[in-house]
């Protein structure tokens, strides 16, 4: 299932491709430059152009969408020649077992098609105590953009727990009128 069609994957970008979001998370991450990193959700490459802007040594960074139109803005846009935007779900990623060793999702997780098959593969193409990074908007009353149970950021963190990562944390950050959740947790 495709989110996007073309005309509001153009929308999106121009207009929350530098959200204060994508700043942010930019700076929350820690990584190394010989890590290998996989952005679900890239949308129009904005978070990982933000990385290599600031950390010109990294070489092995991909990011994934499902949509063709997102994929294509992305590659329009690169600001590095290591990077690799590639049309591809979060239920059915096209990478070998234990590849990544930080896996980035950055405001896509509640519009994957099966969360639970997302965290699933996400899982699978992750190395040993590797780090996955989970950004997401904090809707009015603190809730996230979730259906049911996952709407609550703790329960949200919980199960992140159930689904197999462990040392799960989260931070809340604030900026205007916006909010911001903060996961991390590793395999």
């Amino acid at each position: 299932m495709i989110i996007w069609n073309d005309k509001d994957s153009e929308f999106y970008v121009k207009n929350y491709g530098n959200h204060f979001s994508v700043q942010l998370f930019s700076q929350l991450i820690s990584f190394k430059s010989d890590n290998f990193i996989l952005d679900v959700g890239c949308g129009g490459g904005q978070l990982i152009n933000n990385i290599v802007n600031d950390n010109k040594l990294i070489k092995n960074i991909y990011g994934i969408d499902p949509s063709s139109k997102m994929i294509e803005l992305s590659n329009k846009n690169k600001t590095n020649a290591n990077v690799s935007f590639i049309k591809g779900y979060a239920e059915k990623i096209e990478f070998k077992d234990n590849f990544f060793d930080i896996v980035l999702i950055l405001n896509s997780i509640f519009h994957w098609e099966n969360i639970e098959k997302g965290l699933l593969e996400i899982t699978r193409v992750m190395k040993k105590n590797s780090i996955i990074y989970i950004g997401e908007e904090r809707l009015r009353h603190g809730f996230l953009h979730g259906d049911n149970e996952l709407k609550h950021f703790k329960n949200f963190k919980n199960f992140l727990n159930k689904k197999g990562f462990r040392d799960v944390i989260r931070k809340n950050y604030f900026f205007e009128n916006e909010g911001f959740y903060f996961f991390s947790g590793k395999k």
